[in-house]
């Protein structure tokens, strides 16, 4: 089952800002916390932007705002790993070169995105000396140590470990091994009663709890990894983050779409030969889901020939996402996206943002606005496991030609997808610029 809601506000402005704490299920209580983060974010990107800066810089700072908050799962605060330890990823796409860079599973870095944003540059002088090519991406102990070379700074792992992080690690670490106990228990009592002749016999039990829900934590957020940002210069220039400690209690080793090319990020300026728009975009969710799907690139290809970015965001999320062969058997998928779609020739563009999960945090302000709009985006009555999968997607005008600002977004135009038989209903919110809710709408849905 699949449902789908779209909606479109309207503002306007020179340079562009837009940013997502990343995809899952956030807590009322941590809403205002969270989405004062996201503002702080854009307004360090628009001073940058207000001063002459580069699509680039924006987006760095910005992203080292969020890596710093010590609330996400990115830079301080990141996710431990199962030994217990710090390892993270980060990337970067100029949209004008179409160089990227990334480090994956990083230790001992503050700000990993300052590395994506070296490599980069680095990648953009040319060849090293020999003719050798410079690296665009780096991983481990090796990206710490290009990193320390390079200048950034490098930090003791205790000093990027959080409270947050700690406390949830060790609840978390609790719950899996108590599992692992069990099932061991569970293997051995069995094996001891089964005949040598059985065919299973040595084959350890599987418990039938799925294990991500046994790592539940009822008095916490539910928050999948990966913040972001979007950057449209006042040159035109774009470019885009990502930024993630990956998922709790990975693998160390493990590294998520946030390092992978098209994965996590995509950031490129629009052709007039090839009648294609600026594009902008950063994706969140579970890495493994979006690296099978290239989600980021998808929804780049699909918009830069787009009139209509609403309507093909949708498409590209049911069907290269919620649809995807590469997901086949998937119950949960769980992705999102922030993506900025401009058309320089006119001076006028949308933010995106689309989401899978009960809950997305994000914020957008322009060179023109005073501060960020914040906005909680939630999906109510989300479908529990094995019922489907439920999309929203919205979006919010802009004008880089600084025309009068149109009436405030207070009244939505909300209009359904239908992508199959079958009817259900669904309530959703649209938000005031303060990102508060202002009201109920009835939805109509579609079931597949």
């Amino acid at each position: 089952m699949i449902r789908i809601i779209l909606k479109e506000l309207s503002i306007m402005t020179e340079g562009f800002v837009g940013v997502h704490i990343g995809a899952g299920q956030h807590s009322e209580a941590r809403t205002s916390l969270y989405l004062s983060i996201c503002a702080k974010a854009c307004q360090v990107a628009i001073d940058i932007l207000k001063e002459g800066g580069s699509a680039i810089e924006a987006a760095t700072e910005a992203t080292m705002v969020l890596e710093d908050a010590g609330e996400t799962n990115a830079g301080y605060g990141s996710n431990l790993t199962e030994l217990g330890t710090v390892e993270m990823d980060a990337g970067l796409m100029d949209g004008d070169s179409l160089l990227f860079g990334a480090v994956g599973a990083v230790p001992g870095i503050k700000n990993p995105i300052q590395v994506a944003k070296l490599l980069v540059l680095e990648q953009g002088k040319g060849l090293l000396p020999l003719g050798r090519v410079p690296p665009g991406f780096l991983v481990g102990d090796g990206a710490r140590q290009w990193a320390k070379r390079k200048g950034v700074p490098v930090v003791t792992e205790k000093s990027l470990i959080s409270d947050k992080a700690a406390k949830l690690y060790k609840h978390y670490k609790k719950k899996l091994d108590s599992f692992r106990q069990q099932n061991l228990l569970h293997s051995s009592t069995h094996q001891q009663k089964r005949p040598l002749s059985d065919p299973h016999h040595g084959v350890p039990i599987q418990n039938s709890k799925r294990p991500h829900k046994a790592l539940s934590h009822s008095l916490d957020d539910h928050v999948t990894d990966t913040v972001g940002v979007v950057v449209l210069d006042k040159a035109g220039r774009v470019a885009s983050t990502v930024s993630s400690g990956g998922i709790a209690l990975k693998q160390p080793g493990r590294v998520g779409q946030a390092a992978v090319f098209g994965c996590g990020c995509w950031a490129q300026r629009g052709s007039k030969q090839k009648l294609s728009n600026t594009v902008g975009i950063s994706t969140t969710g579970c890495g493994e889901h979006l690296v099978r799907t290239f989600l980021a690139k998808e929804c780049a290809q699909s918009l830069r020939i787009s009139q209509k970015p609403l309507n093909s965001l949708q498409e590209v999320m049911k069907d290269k996402f919620a649809e995807s062969d590469f997901l086949a058997g998937v119950p949960e998928k769980l992705g999102g996206a922030i993506c900025m779609h401009y058309d320089e020739d006119h001076g006028r563009g949308q933010f995106l943002w689309t989401h899978t999960t009960a809950s997305m945090g994000l914020a957008y302000q322009t060179t023109a606005d005073p501060s960020a709009t914040t906005h909680m985006s939630r999906i109510n009555n989300v479908p529990k496991v094995g019922a489907g999968t439920c999309i929203l997607v919205e979006s919010v005008d802009f004008s880089t030609k600084l025309a009068p600002h149109s009436s405030a977004p207070g009244a939505l135009g909300g209009h359904t997808v239908a992508p199959g038989n079958g009817h259900c209903s669904m309530d959703t919110t649209s938000a005031n610029p303060d990102g508060n809710a202002s009201s109920n709408l009835k939805i109509q849905s579609a079931k597949a």
